[in-house]
């Protein structure tokens, strides 16, 4: 069964698909929906002015949900620095202003933070699932770690470089890099979507 994927970036759509490697069931981002189905592309841009991950997330998966026809993932995500008060939360991916780089957020959080001794922060995912109009469910997943004060690269994107998971000792983007099943923030809000299809499923059979 194929569900489409309500992004345009390919590094969570790389996330997802190495993470569902074997599942009965796979994704599809729209440019790869529309070339498969030879369609038109979706036209325009979701705009995500929600005030919660769920109601961007939902906006997205929506919108893709009455292009394609077919149950739909949006999700929405950020990251949670504490001692910036939530920041830079719903607008993660825009921090350093509209059009910046992965690499103008980081640099704009790495200086917000200099001489800050509290570095705790945490990621946020929330996935929306659309299968109609009127039928959208939600599922969260959060991972722990703490604001570095230099970037460690290795695979990933956008803040992966400055988040050191808790109890590992390695970013993100050098976790990523040695297993590509490391159970992120996206990953635990995916279980909890697997559960959700498992469950569901089961119903039916019944």
């Amino acid at each position: 069964m194929w569900f489409l994927f309500a992004t345009s970036n390919m590094g969570k759509v790389r996330d997802l698909t190495r993470y569902l490697e074997g599942a009965d069931f796979h994704l599809a981002s729209p440019q790869q929906y529309s070339e498969m189905k030879k369609i038109s592309p979706f036209q325009g841009e979701v705009e995500e002015v929600g005030t919660t991950y769920e109601e961007n997330a939902a906006l997205k998966s929506c919108a893709y949900f009455r292009w394609a026809g077919i149950p739909t993932i949006g999700d929405d995500s950020g990251l949670e620095i504490e001692a910036l008060g939530g920041a830079p939360g719903l607008y993660s991916a825009r921090y350093a202003g509209e059009n910046c780089t992965f690499d103008d957020n980081i640099a704009k959080v790495l200086q917000e933070l200099e001489g800050v001794e509290n570095r705790r922060a945490k990621f946020v995912c929330t996935l929306a699932f659309t299968v109609s109009e009127n039928d959208t469910t939600y599922f969260r997943g959060e991972l722990e770690g703490a604001i570095t004060e230099t970037p460690r690269k290795g695979e990933g994107f956008g803040y992966d470089p400055i988040f050191e998971v808790t109890g590992t000792g390695k970013t993100l983007a050098q976790i990523k890099q040695e297993d590509a099943t490391f159970e992120t923030h996206r990953v635990k809000a995916m279980n909890l979507f697997r559960a959700h299809l498992q469950a569901s499923h089961e119903r039916g059979m019944r």
